[in-house]
């Protein structure tokens, strides 16, 4: 290929499809494993020749999980003769990217997008007939929400019930949100607790673990710049976990001693307290509390105290573990280009070229904007021509 230089080509979202209140063109679909997800993909000409100019490559976007994502942006791959926009689908300032939703009957489908990436073709040689395998890569954040109970019994109403053959709940019950990232709790069962007697300790002690696992068809990933960080980090997962009843507190966590407050480092709040957890992210000692790969899955223990003066003397009681995470997650489709070379250059580089001088030339803004999406261009600007 004649072409060495780097050209950024604008792309838009060329149809966006906002169906979340038309449930009677198109039904819910519900993903157990993934948060948004390529349902189509593909390219507008079969057979394509070096003189068609241009092509489109477009991919269709659903959130078929249970939370909203609020940023997402698809990027293209592959074309080695040219480096498209990426397209935002959501961000801070613009609408978020709605799951369905499921309290109405019928489920409500969650928001659908088509994107598109309109390309110049590239300069094939005369008689070769090139394969491009373009791929669509989707980075989107998101939510996974997790609630688990377990039965607590004061140790005499455990006597009584195994005494009389009454029944004994000891199962732990587990709910989890639709997504890729899930959370799973095992511990005693049941979870026993004495009266307070003289020269005993305040409290009974239980060790429950915490099983994290991205069940999705991607990869969590942590964007460089987030949490004032300097460094990608693939596979890290933020969040918190709480308990909320009185009586019961975290003692150690994570291999890390409860404390009456957070640890801050570089602004960033983390640790553990008797009420709750943030999980550590790792931008300072490269050790977060939890980090997955795909189709992996990490084991946490974690103390829990149960002070006996208010649960003691209770028949039975739940405690309830609340779980909160967020994280990037990226997933990827593949699209493949047959393009057949022609006599001469009779590509679309030279059309586009013509044309996006022009679009720089007279849209400054459009530029600018570029290059805050492509922070990283803006010092190639200044070798680039002045259009």
């Amino acid at each position: 290929m004649k072409l060495t230089k780097k050209y950024y080509i604008l792309v838009s979202l060329i149809s966006v499809v906002l169906l979340s209140g038309c449930t009677t063109q198109r039904q819910a679909q519900i993903s157990d494993t993934d948060g948004l997800v390529f349902t189509n993909s593909g390219v507008d000409v079969s057979n394509l020749r070096e003189s068609d100019k241009y092509f489109t490559v477009y991919f269709d976007v659903e959130n078929q999980g249970s939370t909203t994502s609020h940023e997402a942006v698809l990027h293209l791959f592959g074309s080695s003769w040219i480096v498209p926009y990426p397209v935002i689908l959501s961000s801070p300032t613009s609408p978020a990217f709605k799951a369905p939703d499921i309290t109405t009957n019928p489920p409500t489908p969650g928001d659908f997008k088509t994107i598109e990436f309109t390309l110049p073709t590239p300069d094939v040689p005369e008689g070769i007939k090139s394969t491009y395998n373009l791929v669509g890569r989707l980075e989107y954040q998101y939510a996974s929400n997790a609630v688990a109970q377990l039965k607590i019994y004061s140790r005499d109403e455990y006597r009584r019930r195994q005494d009389k053959g009454g029944v004994i709940d000891t199962a732990v019950e587990l709910t989890n949100t639709n997504g890729p990232i899930k959370i799973s709790v095992s511990g005693p069962e049941p979870m026993l607790v004495d009266k307070i007697f003289p020269g005993d300790p305040p409290y009974d002690e239980y060790t429950l673990k915490f099983i994290f696992k991205n069940t999705g068809s991607g990869v969590p990933i942590l964007h460089a710049g987030e949490l004032q960080s300097f460094r990608t980090i693939d596979g890290v997962i933020l969040g918190r976990i709480r308990l909320d009843q009185d009586g019961v507190g975290f003692s150690n966590c994570f291999g890390r001693p409860s404390l009456p407050d957070f640890e801050y480092q570089g602004g960033l709040r983390w640790g553990v307290t008797p009420k709750e957890i943030i999980l550590n992210p790792g931008l300072f000692n490269d050790f977060p509390d939890v980090k997955l790969r795909k189709g992996d899955e990490v084991t946490k223990q974690c103390t829990v105290r149960i002070l006996r003066d208010v649960w003691g003397n209770r028949p039975e009681g739940t405690l309830t573990l609340t779980f909160e995470l967020i994280y990037d997650y990226y997933t990827e489709q593949q699209v493949v280009v047959d393009i057949t070379g022609e006599p001469g250059d009779r590509s679309g580089m030279a059309d586009y070229e013509q044309e996006a001088r022009q679009e720089f030339q007279f849209s400054p803004t459009l530029r600018n904007a570029f290059f805050y999406i492509n922070p990283a261009a803006r010092a190639e600007s200044e070798t680039e021509p002045q259009w």
